[in-house]
């Protein structure tokens, strides 16, 4: 049987597991399939993973992945975060539908894992797998981000002209401009503003949007320096492409 063939399956025998030890190139993937083949062999989960080298809590986590994706469910994908809480099946399942029913919203997407699976994930959940799982980037309707917006205005059109501060004002402005924006790329840097406003670190709002601490701030001083033309992207803007040699 192939090596692809057997990188499928998740009921190797100890000889296949070896097939597929000769072949791996990746020292942490041959750590894992050493410590499985060792569990087959009849070892003890602590007898296997010293003698695989490798860590306790690694040990488990190792069986966990196995049980539910075999081979391609032991290493995250660069850029995966955390794994995912489905398994091999599920995630082809999922990108099958993905392209079949041209479920373009990170909301779609969301509500059909919970249907068919009864498997949560929030927005930003549900954005990072199908980046990071199949490189397809889904938008997030407007109107789930006004969410927020909406409870805000409520609050704001309670208080008093006395009791406004600075910080009040600001954050009038960014939920009047939240209303009215129809880029998700604009809208999802002024949701971020608003956090921040509301007293969130860069930190929670960061990981909250699914964006690193380095771009919210970079966000914050775009607005800070240039308002909202500062949020556009303008043209031009962007890494640059670099030459493949």
């Amino acid at each position: 049987m192939s090596v692809e063939s057997l990188k499928e399956r998740t009921d190797l025998t100890v000889d296949e597991l070896k097939q597929l030890m000769e072949e791996e190139t990746d020292i942490k993937k041959y750590k894992k399939l050493h410590f499985i083949q060792l569990k087959e062999e009849g070892y003890t989960t602590k007898e296997a993973y010293k003698l695989a080298n490798i860590k306790k809590t690694s040990a488990y986590l190792t069986l966990k992945q196995w049980n539910n994706g075999g081979y391609n469910a032991l290493i995250r994908k660069p850029g995966g975060g955390r794994n995912s809480k489905l398994n091999t099946k599920q995630l082809n399942e999922l990108k099958k539908n993905i392209q079949t029913h041209k479920l373009t919203s990170a909301e779609d997407v969301q509500q059909f894992i919970k249907k068919k699976w009864d498997i949560e994930y929030t927005i930003t959940g549900v954005k990072n797998l199908a980046q990071s799982q199949f490189n397809i980037r889904l938008s997030q309707n407007i109107e789930s981000i006004n969410e927020l917006t909406d409870k805000l205005e409520k609050h704001l059109k309670t208080l008093e002209k006395s009791q406004i501060t600075n910080e009040d004002v600001e954050l009038i402005r960014l939920t009047e401009l939240i209303s009215d924006e129809h880029n998700i790329e604009v809208s999802k840097k002024l949701f971020y503003l608003i956090l921040r406003s509301l007293g969130f670190s860069n930190k929670f709002s960061s990981t909250l949007l699914g964006i690193t601490t380095v771009t919210g701030s970079n966000w914050t001083t775009a607005w800070k320096k240039n308002g909202y033309e500062g949020l556009k992207r303008k043209k031009g803007q962007g890494r640059k492409k670099r030459n493949v040699k």
